[in-house]
């Protein structure tokens, strides 16, 4: 990531107000009217960009620290929990974001990501494995910056705990595992992600 930023000439640190700003002008530029927006990052000045739209698009916001959680309730419409937290992580973040919209007097949505295959015993295993080393992979460009690569930085990524993010297996245990997670974080959508490396979902 500090790499990646370093590319666009743009420092890390400032990604944070670079993100709500963002999603200020959205808000803005979605709301039917002319807006004249000055911020510190960005400008905006137009006549209305749809003045018939009677409802904007949702925004759903990925968090997973404090700060982010209070950006998704303030900014947002909806918290998208990654495919890579843990059912504990992804619980606790959902409890938090639930509070900050209550104090904010808006509407909790939250859409829980899972990486799911539906196939034989050795598809299972193969595709499991697969997101191991997917996530081993990112657990190394993660550490400092992503909320749940911190959270494995002590123990690392190994198959128990894979499975803990993954499901695989016949559509009857792939549902079930969805359901009871879905009950256990308090989750209103499931989004999923079905590629796989070796195969085109």
């Amino acid at each position: 990531l500090p790499a990646d930023f370093a590319k666009i000439g743009v420092p890390l640190e400032e990604r944070k107000e670079r993100y709500e700003e963002g999603l200020e002008v959205l808000h803005a530029a979605w709301s039917g009217k002319p807006v004249e927006f000055h911020g510190k990052y960005y400008h905006l000045v137009q006549e209305a960009l749809i003045p018939s739209l009677e409802a904007r698009p949702p925004i759903w916001v990925a968090a997973g620290t404090p700060w982010g959680v209070r950006r998704a309730a303030r900014y947002g419409d909806g918290l998208f929990l990654s495919s890579t937290t843990s059912p504990e992580e992804a619980r606790d973040t959902a409890s938090r974001y639930r509070e900050a919209c209550s104090t904010l007097g808006k509407r909790p949505w939250v859409t829980l990501s899972r990486r799911i295959w539906v196939g034989d015993r050795d598809e299972a295993n193969a595709f499991i494995a697969a997101c191991e080393s997917d996530f081993r992979g990112a657990l190394q460009w993660g550490q400092g910056i992503m909320p749940w690569a911190k959270a494995l930085s002590g123990k690392g990524i190994d198959t128990a705990e894979t499975k803990r993010r993954v499901f695989a297996g016949s559509a009857s245990e792939v549902a079930d595992r969805l359901r009871e997670l879905a009950e256990f974080v308090g989750a209103d959508y499931l989004s999923f992600k079905l590629r796989w490396r070796e195969t085109a979902a």
